[in-house]
């Protein structure tokens, strides 16, 4: 028998294989459906298809983040992949 767990999978005894609980199935849904229709669309702000206020949002929202790497002096995802530090 497979005892439950609150992580969402357990490990089925004597093997190397997983299964997701109910609770695990529900979770994994929810955020399946959370990325489709709310993740996807504020990722892709740069189309055209975006509200104007929207991509306004997201720009003030990257601002704030920015500025949090920078007083933490943490170079951005940016920043690290082309090579570039930056200023402190």
């Amino acid at each position: 028998m497979v005892a439950t767990s609150p992580a969402g999978i357990v490990r089925i005894p004597d093997r190397n294989h997983y299964r997701l609980t109910d609770d695990g199935l529900a979770f994994a849904i929810f955020y399946t459906k959370v990325h489709n229709r709310v993740l996807r669309p504020l990722l892709a702000t740069a189309a055209p298809q975006c509200p104007p206020p929207l991509r306004v949002a997201i720009h003030t929202i990257d601002q704030h983040i920015d500025a949090r790497l920078a007083a933490a002096r943490l170079p951005s995802a940016a920043a690290r992949n082309s090579g570039q530090v930056p200023k402190s």
